[in-house]
């Protein structure tokens, strides 16, 4: 089975929705008790602001807590456990930084990515302490961007990383992409790891609707372009590699089977192409890599711009 709303690399999340694009959430969680803990921390914490200060706060607080517990839903946090994770001060205290930063400065801040970096942290806290160090990272480090800086960090990751999965006969998930050196073309399909075979048209169709239709909801014209690299260095979301391994036009071409040096191919991933030379010459996207702060940035704004797309 092949399902092309299911993407790889991105911590996709998808929210279950009825015919009529409504969605439905149950929520198990003690709002006030959430409500509650992200107020005392914040308020205790904060100097003597003047009333019109204090009221935007309270209002940037009150938009938090509500979309903290959205996240929680949809990232099926447990509720059992969440009252034990909560009184820990290692959750507390990312909880604290991120509810800083959003209630500083609202629209210079990625509100829903630093969101689903703090949930995701929470629900893998018991988990690998080496992973749980580079989710400590991104959420510090994410604290600290722009939007637009964040945005062009996750337009990185897109292009280069996210690629589709597919279903194997025992149900189980396994990557999609004609990138990889375990793809072998056999007639006119291509055969992947796990047995999983695909008509070779069918998988460049669903990268071309990957980089054009799914790209244009995941990143809107306006939002992306430029942005100082010497931050990004600094900040340890990106390393400029001097001599880098020049893969990218060969991995779109084995992905869609289009060549961005034909002009003609070129025009049928004109989106693609429109949205990266915003941002970046398609022969200048080799030499940035991104580390794995960096990813995980990258895969926390994907995954909540993702989710639009299923809806």
């Amino acid at each position: 089975m092949f399902d092309k709303g299911i993407n790889s690399g991105d911590n996709s999340n998808v929210v279950k929705t009825e015919g009529n694009n409504n969605t439905t959430i149950i929520n198990n969680f003690d709002e006030k008790f959430i409500g509650h803990v992200v107020r005392s921390m914040l308020y205790e914490s904060m100097p003597s602001f003047q009333e019109e200060a204090k009221k935007k706060i309270i209002e940037s607080t009150d938009e938090y807590v509500r979309d903290l517990i959205s996240e929680l839903v949809i990232q099926k946090t447990d509720a059992d456990t969440l009252n034990q994770k909560l009184s820990t001060p290692d959750v507390q205290y990312s909880l604290f930084e991120s509810a800083k930063c959003f209630a500083k400065n609202p629209e210079r801040t990625e509100k829903s990515t630093l969101l689903n970096l703090v949930v995701k942290k929470i629900n893998e806290l018991d988990g690998d302490h080496e992973e749980l160090s580079s989710i400590d990272l991104a959420i510090n480090v994410a604290t600290k961007l722009s939007v637009k800086q964040i945005r062009y960090i996750a337009l990185i990751h897109y292009i280069k990383d996210i690629v589709k999965l597919s279903q194997d006969s025992t149900g189980a998930y396994c990557i999609i992409d004609p990138a990889k050196d375990t793809t072998v073309e056999v007639g006119d399909d291509l055969s992947f790891p796990n047995d999983v075979k695909i008509n070779k048209q069918n998988v460049y169709d669903l990268y071309i609707d990957l980089y054009n239709n799914q790209m244009d909801i995941v990143f809107k014209d306006d939002e992306i372009g430029p942005v100082d690299y010497s931050m990004l260095v600094a900040l340890g979301c990106i390393i400029q590699s001097a001599f880098p391994q020049l893969t990218f036009v060969e991995n779109i071409k084995k992905r869609t089977g289009l060549d961005l040096n034909d002009s003609e191919q070129k025009l049928k991933l004109s989106t693609f192409i429109g949205k990266i030379e915003k941002a970046i010459e398609i022969k200048g996207v080799d030499y940035i890599v991104l580390t794995t702060v960096g990813r995980q940035i990258a895969n926390a704004y994907i995954s909540t711009r993702m989710r639009l797309i299923n809806l």
